[in-house]
C-alpha cells in the first residue's frame, strides 16, 4: 500500500488532543513521523494567550512502526499537566526538542468533574 499524497512532514506534531486525566489534570497528546526529535517532548501551559509565564511540562514518547513496505514510524507522545484549577482557562502548546519546533497555540477550559 502507498501512502501517496498523504504525507505528513518529518519531526512536526500532528493530532494534537486532549485527555482528561483526573480532576485537576490533563494529558496533551501529539504524534510525529518518522524521524525521532531527539528529545523529550514538552508542553508549555499558560493562563494567558500570549504564553507569558508559561510553564513547561516534560513528557514521555513511544513508537510503532507500521508493518508493510513502507515501515513509517509513528512517535506517541505524551505529557501530563497537573495541579490545575477547575473552571480555569489554559493555554497550551507543544515543544519538540532540540529543533524547537511547535504548535500552534490552542486553549481549553478545565470542566469540574465529580470527585470519588
Amino acid at each position: 500500500a502507498s501512502w501517496g499524497y498523504c504525507r505528513p512532514v518529518h519531526g512536526v506534531p500532528e493530532q494534537v488532543n486532549l485527555q482528561v486525566a483526573g480532576p485537576t489534570s490533563v494529558t496533551i497528546n501529539f504524534v510525529t513521523f518518522n524521524k525521532k526529535s531527539g528529545g523529550a517532548p514538552m508542553a508549555e501551559e499558560s493562563e494567558r494567550a500570549d504564553m507569558q509565564g508559561a510553564v513547561r511540562h516534560r513528557g514521555v514518547t513511544t513508537d510503532y512502526t507500521e508493518t508493510g513496505p513502507e515501515e513509517r514510524v509513528y512517535y506517541m507522545h505524551f505529557v501530563k499537566v497537573a495541579g490545575l484549577r477547575e473552571r480555569a482557562t489554559y493555554y497550551y502548546r507543544d515543544v519538540l526538542l532540540p529543533r524547537r519546533i511547535t504548535t500552534a497555540t490552542y486553549y481549553y477550559r478545565d470542566v469540574l468533574l465529580p470527585r470519588r
